[in-house]
């Protein structure tokens, strides 16, 4: 189940958002979606209080009292995972979103062009956080979550999965099959021929090459050098990196 929370004192507002989350439950008949409609910060963090707990949260920024941002940091004191997605008609307050790890700033009018692609990034991000893929190594079965594999690289028929922590992860494979089970999900890309790479690792993108947080150098091809900055930004701005 998924539950999501909008917060607005416009009606008008309010009542558009929640058409469009209407559609969004239309989308996804496979999961249980439920939403609540809040005029008040302070009656969103007291449902919080209470140990509701949203997936999602819908959040204007100016607001009678308490804003949108004095709201989000009450709610982060209770829920760090949330994803709070800001909406307002004003672009003055995005740099404080960024203090409460915001997953998107959209500025009004919200239409469903808009929204609907937010929401379908966050109910990515939320329903991949857990998926894992189980690698035959030598001594046995291994289980790897998508979010703490860095990268990968294949040489030859050898596979040489990289983590976070990291541990280095050796198996058998051929690229056409961890294709298949990688690049379904969005966080990962094929900058070269022998690399998959998880764009929430990735520090910079040169011309020949991408840096990971953690240092490591991964070569681009020069054929797939605008695929691949293209991707990544679109990757960014669509709220995919994780903090």
């Amino acid at each position: 189940m998924l539950r999501i929370a909008i917060c607005d004192d416009n009606q008008a507002d309010l009542l558009n958002v929640e058409k469009i989350i209407n559609s969004f439950k239309c989308m996804h008949p496979e999961t249980e979606l439920m939403h609540d409609v809040f005029t008040t910060g302070l009656d969103l963090v007291d449902a919080i209080e209470t140990n509701i707990s949203y997936d999602i949260i819908l959040l204007d920024v100016i607001m009678p009292g308490l804003n949108g941002i004095e709201i989000a940091q009450e709610i982060r004191r209770k829920n760090n995972a949330v994803k709070i997605i800001f909406l307002t008609s004003t672009p003055e307050f995005a740099v404080n979103s960024y203090e409460v790890d915001a997953f998107y700033y959209a500025i009004k009018p919200i239409t469903a062009h808009v929204l609907l692609p937010i929401l379908e990034k966050a109910f990515s991000n939320i329903f991949n956080k857990g998926k894992n893929i189980l690698l035959k190594t030598k001594i046995g079965v291994t289980k790897v979550l998508l979010n703490n594999l860095e990268y990968l690289e294949i040489i030859g028929r050898m596979v040489y999965y990289h983590l976070k922590n990291g541990e280095l992860v050796e198996c058998t494979g051929i690229m056409s099959v961890l294709e298949d089970e990688l690049l379904f999900y969005k966080q990962f890309i094929k900058p070269h021929r022998s690399f998959i790479v998880n764009m929430n690792f990735i520090d910079t993108i040169s011309v020949n090459e991408i840096k990971t947080f953690c240092g490591a150098r991964i070569p681009i091809s020069r054929a797939n050098y605008q695929k691949v900055k293209k991707q990544y930004i679109d990757y960014c701005f669509d709220g995919g990196l994780q903090s």
